[in-house]
């Protein structure tokens, strides 16, 4: 599907396979196999060094692969991008974990995803003190089970903000849910760091703009940055920094 798909003039913004395909790509010239994540597979190992993926199950992998053949254009219609899956069941959940310290990455999966992840006798047993929250903070892929089952008290978590449109993750309602688990929340950026405002000209210099040929594109925010540091072996809480427009949320 991804070399049909990939192969073909899309919309333009693409299929939405062009990484994935660019991946497969390289694999295939190094002629080399992929381990598939799946729900309780140890994927990399090294002497003190873990890391698990927690999801997706066989059954949600298996029902993936049957709506493939929905998702391939057929012929004579209409160019499209590849739409989104919802909800999102195949989302790759990691756990880390180095020593004594785990990090929960928590990817896109929505909420009945974790609770097939918290009813698992098989995955690995250790709370987390880092997690990424999924999905931008949604409330649908909230379980509070995962905060009190999966990760230490007032953990350190970091949230990705999303916008498209009007929409746009965390809402205030999502923040608060957030912070009433933990203090130590942080997010890349803001709503407003993600809105785009119309730049408002005049109209003698739109004009002067225009007849002299020059070309003016908005360049796209950047992203703000939330590195975590620990010392490994070392009982110490972990080192925080921030690079704007990431911000520490409730403050």
């Amino acid at each position: 599907m991804v070399g049909a798909v990939s192969g073909r003039q899309m919309s333009q913004s693409g299929s939405g396979l062009q990484e994935l395909y660019t991946v497969m790509s390289l694999l295939a010239e190094r002629r080399s196999s992929p381990k598939h994540a799946f729900a309780n597979r140890r994927v990399f190992c090294t002497d003190n060094c873990e890391i698990w993926s927690l999801s997706p199950f066989d059954k949600d992998f298996t029902t993936f692969l049957q709506m493939l053949d929905r998702l391939i254009p057929k012929e004579y219609e209409a160019k499209r991008r590849i739409s989104s899956l919802t909800p999102n069941k195949v989302s790759v959940v990691l756990l880390f974990k180095i020593d004594d310290t785990a990090i929960l990455l928590g990817s896109d999966l929505e909420g009945r995803g974790w609770l097939e992840i918290l009813g698992s006798q098989e995955r690995p047993r250790t709370n987390a003190s880092v997690f990424k929250v999924p999905h931008h903070g949604a409330q649908n892929a909230h379980q509070d089970r995962v905060w009190n089952e999966m990760l230490d008290h007032e953990p350190v978590a970091v949230v990705t903000p999303w916008r498209r449109g009007a929409q746009s993750l965390p809402k205030q309602s999502d923040v608060r849910r957030i912070l009433s688990f933990t203090p130590k929340a942080f997010a890349t950026a803001t709503e407003q760091d993600s809105i785009r405002r119309p730049v408002r000209r005049s109209g003698m210099v739109g004009r002067t703009i225009r007849e002299s040929g020059i070309e003016i594109r908005r360049l796209n925010v950047t992203d703000g940055l939330i590195r975590l540091r620990k010392k490994i072996g070392a009982e110490s809480d972990w080192g925080i920094e921030m690079v704007r427009p990431a911000i520490q949320l409730g403050i």
